[in-house]
């Protein structure tokens, strides 16, 4: 495997406020059949074109990786690339989705599971210090979101991915107005919104990890209880202690107590999650308690 992909050079620190404060570089791997519209090719182009006029310090390489050893491969030299150089990464993933979405049919048709690719992305993710960038530009590529477990590391710090089937063309136009607004604006809600004004049907799925802990656990809190908020929770416990005459009866606030140390253990489990065992810094950039994410897992929007 090639430990460097081809680069664009460019002269024009990226070291500004913002989301793209920390990227230096952008890798697309790309696997499509000859014959096929090379939509990640024609991307780095455009990129390639844009950063003539607009310098910035940024790498931009493009791959063609034909198997799914070669993509796994290509992960493992990037993985390496960021620990040799701290140029942390926006990765694009250019193939196709399988119908079942569940993974990713590389050009010679072999086959690679969200959870095969998971590891290596993980990897990534903490090479680059939880900062990596993840585009899947492939049908069905939102549904990797599925894979988030809370007592695994996460495999992102954020990723956009279609949630169905679409065109090459449509994908291609949605990702370059994406890329373009992202180098521009440097935010991300800036790139997605300019996405959605050039393609306004795009169907895609947009999350941060932060995201899906909230929703990872508010899933964890309403199959623990129903959903049902903790003060109510608290409250129906101990009315059935009453109606067992439990002697002393404890009160409402014990209650709640004895439900937050039992909760507790599994919003803890976000030092991990988030890798704040390896990087503490990571604990002021996410600024989670369980609180909070008990009331969002109260809210009919988890987000909120």
């Amino acid at each position: 495997m090639s430990s460097n992909p081809p680069l664009t050079q460019r002269t024009q620190s990226l070291n500004l406020p913002g989301t793209l404060a920390a990227v230096g570089q952008i890798w697309i791997i790309e696997s499509l059949a000859d014959g096929e519209f090379k939509s990640g090719k024609r991307l780095w182009d455009d990129l390639s074109d844009h950063c003539e006029a607009h310098p910035v310090n940024l790498r931009i390489g493009y791959l063609e990786a034909p198997s799914a050893a070669e993509m796994l491969g290509y992960l493992d030299d990037l993985r390496a690339d960021i620990e040799t150089t701290s140029r942390n990464a926006i990765l694009q993933i250019e193939c196709h989705g399988s119908d079942d979405a569940t993974g990713i049919i590389l050009a010679d048709g072999s086959y690679l599971g969200w959870d095969e690719l998971k590891p290596k992305l993980e990897a990534i993710n903490i090479a680059s210090r939880f900062n990596l960038v993840l585009v899947l530009g492939c049908c069905y590529g939102g549904y990797f979101g599925q894979t988030t477990r809370l007592q695994e590391r996460a495999a992102f710090c954020v990723y956009l991915g279609p949630n169905s089937s679409l065109s090459a063309g449509m994908l291609y136009d949605g990702l370059r107005a994406f890329y373009i607004g992202l180098l521009i604006e440097r935010d991300m809600t800036a790139a997605i919104n300019a996405m959605v004004a050039a393609v306004p049907t795009m169907p895609y799925f947009f999350a941060t990890a932060e995201g899906l802990f909230h929703l990872g656990f508010a899933a964890y809190i309403r199959d623990l209880a129903s959903g049902d908020p903790l003060l109510q929770r608290a409250e129906a416990l101990v009315q059935l202690l009453a109606e067992a005459q439990t002697d002393p009866m404890p009160t409402i606030e014990d209650v709640v107590n004895a439900i937050k140390e039992r909760e507790r253990p599994e919003f803890e489990r976000l030092r991990h999650y988030f890798a704040i065992d390896l990087f503490p810094d990571a604990e002021t950039r996410f600024r989670l308690n369980y609180e909070d994410a008990v009331r969002a897992a109260e809210s009919p929007d988890p987000f909120g």
